[in-house]
């Protein structure tokens, strides 16, 4: 998005004579980011006033105070609206990445893969023979991310906007958007992941809701984890999610409690500890 310097139009014509636009100029579009506060905006108001006002000498001094002052202000607005890390949240980018999103197993429903393969980028060799991809606006699809590297995929925060699936012969991709990291400043490294989920004709509308449901009812996955260095942001171009890999979906089955997982590490501890008849044997 973007938009012109203001003009002003004089003596406006009524309807039978449209005024032409004299004194517009030429003018870009940039990735939208968060408005600058009214503070630094009042700021630079206040020091373009004091640049175009009437005045017989400059003050060195002063102009030197004010420039530094709104300069001050400037960097104020710009931390809020150059601070946030954005990436192209899209898995099909030719060279670059190309990992599909895949439905449960026909045969297999329970079974998860994770890995490019043939036909991805970079290629793989996971077999995703007879899979089939994600397709519509039925499924969900929605970054989480942290600042650092190797941040646990629970720690990892929600990030928007969130998007759906393409369809026909580049299904298994998402429809391609540029989303704010939030918590991830621009420069620094970031933990990501993609997570999916059947949004039940939009009644699901987030990943904590589709993992509430009940057991085997929802279809839903998530990638593994990705470390995108130097997240990108502002008005450069947004980082690209390199690394990421395809993976499928599968049923929402209940997570194993305290008390079993407990359980089985005692269990494993039990097999690892020295066996002291077994020692006494040896020669």
């Amino acid at each position: 998005m973007g938009m012109s310097a203001p003009i002003n139009v004089n003596n406006i014509a009524n309807e039978n004579l449209a005024p032409f636009l004299i004194g517009l100029q030429s003018f870009n579009l940039t990735y939208n980011v968060s408005e600058p506060s009214a503070f630094t905006l009042a700021g630079l108001g206040a020091f373009l006033l004091w640049l175009a006002r009437p005045r017989k000498r400059v003050n060195g001094d002063a102009l030197a105070k004010s420039l530094i002052f709104s300069a001050l202000l400037l960097g104020c607005g710009c931390a809020s609206v150059l601070g946030q890390g954005m990436v192209v949240f899209n898995n099909r980018e030719a060279t670059v990445v190309v990992s599909h999103v895949y439905l449960p197993s026909q045969t297999t429903p329970g079974l998860l893969q994770v890995g490019n393969g043939s036909s991805d980028f970079p290629p793989g060799t996971t077999d995703w023979t007879g899979w089939t991809p994600v397709t519509g606006d039925g499924f969900s699809a929605q970054l989480f991310a942290a600042e650092g590297t190797d941040v646990p995929a629970d720690s990892l925060a929600p990030a928007f906007p969130t998007t759906t699936f393409r369809t026909g012969v580049v299904a298994g991709f998402v429809n391609g958007v540029i989303v704010k990291l939030a918590g991830v400043r621009i420069g620094f490294d970031a933990t990501i992941q993609m997570r999916v989920w059947d949004n039940n004709g939009g009644a699901i509308t987030d990943w904590a809701t589709a993992v509430a449901q009940p057991p085997k009812t929802e279809i839903l996955g998530m990638s593994a984890p990705i470390n995108v260095p130097n997240i990108a942001g502002g008005f450069a171009t947004p980082s690209l999610l390199v690394g990421l890999q395809s993976f499928n979906l599968t049923y929402n089955v209940p997570e194993p409690s305290a008390f079993a997982l407990a359980g089985a590490g005692g269990s494993l501890l039990w097999l690892a500890k020295p066996n002291r008849k077994l020692l006494a044997a040896r020669p």
